[in-house]
């Protein structure tokens, strides 16, 4: 679980998606995700959301989700875990990198 700077909570789970928690309001993300296992959540600057499932990075942009790669080799990846560095460094740049692994 994890909370952006505008207040929102979100909630990975193992088996139901990502679920959005804003005061009242409870939103639910499984058609949105590769797969609805969500493994791991991230925030590099407390606006937007990475999200690891075990095909693949999404990011939530403060409107909708995305693929975070257009590189079919980088799809189906299984994300199990993130880190940030400390320049807080865009994940999908980092991915797009040639070499980059």
């Amino acid at each position: 679980m994890i909370e952006l700077a505008d207040g929102v909570n979100w909630l990975g789970t193992r088996e139901q998606g990502l679920y959005s928690l804003n005061g009242q309001r409870v939103s639910r993300f499984v058609g949105e995700l590769p797969d609805k296992k969500v493994n791991a959540l991230l925030s590099l600057n407390g606006r937007d959301l990475w999200i690891g499932t075990d095909k693949g990075l999404v990011h939530w942009d403060g409107r909708g989700l995305s693929r975070a790669s257009s590189s079919q080799a980088l799809q189906n990846v299984e994300i199990v875990t993130m880190a940030r560095d400390r320049e807080s460094k865009r994940l999908d740049r980092e991915l797009e990198r040639p070499g980059a692994r």
